[in-house]
């Protein structure tokens, strides 16, 4: 039997208990009584792994619950809903549907199906108190968004493609499944005699996806395959977790980020930085002090970074963020205040995010809002506070940067001051605060930078 036999062979074959334990392994490590979505459109990949998920949710006593998002853009969406409702109902899933209403775009509809869905996915979860949420990704879906990246003229973050753990908006995304080709859930499917449903627009040559779908057998010629991109992506993954380890190991030693999103860099050390590694390390931290859910491009960046290298004084925006390199030398980036997220009420009910950085609690029975300080807020503070009771009064501290601290405002207008975790008493927080803010990036090397940092002992340097 020839080799390529084999290998289709093996392509063919049906995903098993065992092996999908070992996939979960890598994404996530599972605890007793937490809970698990699984992301299930109808289609054979979502439904092959929300039928592994639930004999895996068994094993390891998670909870799981399948959500269908019914974006109401094709007309047998609601329909097809109700069919995986069910389908799976028969076999005793937990499931539901979430409705969207919402006004069809006319142009961008995948970006604005995939904003909604995520905005539903992640209302639901912190509703209800699921952990993360679970897709369907395969082999070939990676394979397609590298080449996209590659259209893109991505660098290795883009090209490292889809992330077997990331967080968008907050929300942690599991793709348990990215190196498995389509072929094998389908044959999953079928070993658990389970129908799906063709989605048309999968077959729709307006999308990019889709064109480029037509080509696998070209690309798969030429060597640039789906295997082939496949381990060309986790090549470019490695490539990026080194890149996430020097920045995390360069922000220790000559910055910090705090725990109120304010970062800072000691500009002689950012000046003698390789000019392309200064690129990716500033991109990183424009993308979690700003929020955004893509990085700016990199000619921007570069720009940026060319005119903080001449050494003179400087303030400028980019990415939701303001840079400024002060006297000293120092060179603060942090969040600008028109661009942060309008004041928001909140519960103490459920979990709370607030500009896509901060996970916000408290203890209070009554709403709070949540917002940024803002020059009442500022003249609040003046008033109420003496200068030696909180670190916000400090000189070094770029006045625009506090404009942009998050606070908790009660009905009456009252001014909280949050205790942010990570950060000392006396700095940007308040110990005895009944608020108590996260600052929680997307970034995961960020997270893993304020989790060894704990405190701000570096910050007087500046």
């Amino acid at each position: 039997m020839s080799k390529n036999l084999l290998s289709s062979e093996r392509d063919l074959k049906a995903i098993g208990r065992c092996e999908f334990a070992a996939l979960m392994t890598r994404c996530y490590r599972s605890t007793p009584g937490c809970h698990l979505v699984v992301g299930v459109s109808g289609g054979a990949d979502s439904l092959a792994l929300c039928l592994l998920m639930n004999e895996w949710g068994k094993d390891n006593h998670v909870q799981i619950t399948a959500i269908t998002v019914n974006h109401g853009i094709r007309k047998d969406a609601a329909k097809e809903a109700r069919l995986v409702n069910q389908w799976l109902q028969e076999r005793k899933i937990c499931h539901c549907v979430l409705d969207i209403n919402k006004r069809i775009p006319s142009a961008g509809l995948q970006a604005a199906a995939r904003k909604w869905r995520f905005t539903a996915l992640d209302r639901w979860c912190r509703e209800n108190s699921a952990n993360a949420v679970l897709f369907g990704h395969t082999m070939e879906d990676q394979a397609e968004t590298v080449y996209m990246r590659i259209l893109a003229d991505s660098g290795p973050d883009g090209l490292s493609g889809m992330g077997h753990h990331t967080r968008v908006a907050g929300l942690a995304i599991l793709r348990p499944l990215l190196g498995i080709p389509k072929a094998r859930l389908i044959a999953t499917c079928v070993q658990f005699e389970q129908v799906w449903v063709e989605d048309p627009s999968n077959e729709d040559r307006k999308f990019t996806r889709v064109r480029l779908r037509g080509l696998d057998t070209i690309f798969t010629k030429i060597g640039m395959g789906k295997k082939e991109l496949d381990r060309f992506s986790s090549a470019m993954y490695r490539v990026r977790r080194i890149i996430d380890g020097y920045s995390l190991s360069f922000m220790r030693k000559n910055g910090g980020i705090s725990g109120a999103g304010i970062s800072w860099i000691y500009g002689q050390e950012f000046d003698i930085l390789p000019e392309q590694f200064s690129i990716l390390l500033m991109t990183r931290i424009l993308v979690a002090i700003g929020g955004t859910p893509f990085p700016p491009r990199t000619q921007k960046v570069r720009e940026l970074c060319g005119s903080l290298r001449k050494g003179d004084e400087l303030v400028c925006t980019l990415a939701g963020c303001i840079i400024q390199r002060n006297s000293k030398g120092v060179i603060w980036i942090y969040r600008e205040y028109g661009r942060c997220a309008s004041s928001t009420m909140i519960s103490s009910r459920r979990r709370n995010r607030w500009d896509n950085r901060f996970e916000v609690s408290f203890n209070s029975e009554t709403e709070l809002l949540i917002g940024p300080l803002g020059r009442d807020g500022w003249k609040h503070i003046k008033d109420n506070y003496a200068p030696e009771e909180h670190g916000i009064f400090r000189k070094n501290i770029p006045f625009l940067a506090k404009l942009s601290i998050p606070v908790a405002r009660k009905l009456d207008g009252t001014v909280l001051i949050p205790h942010f975790e990570g950060e000392r008493a006396g700095e940007l927080t308040k110990q005895d605060s009944e608020v108590t803010m996260r600052f929680i990036p997307d970034s995961l090397w960020i997270c893993s930078f304020l989790m060894d940092q704990g405190d701000l002992q570096k910050e007087n340097k500046t």
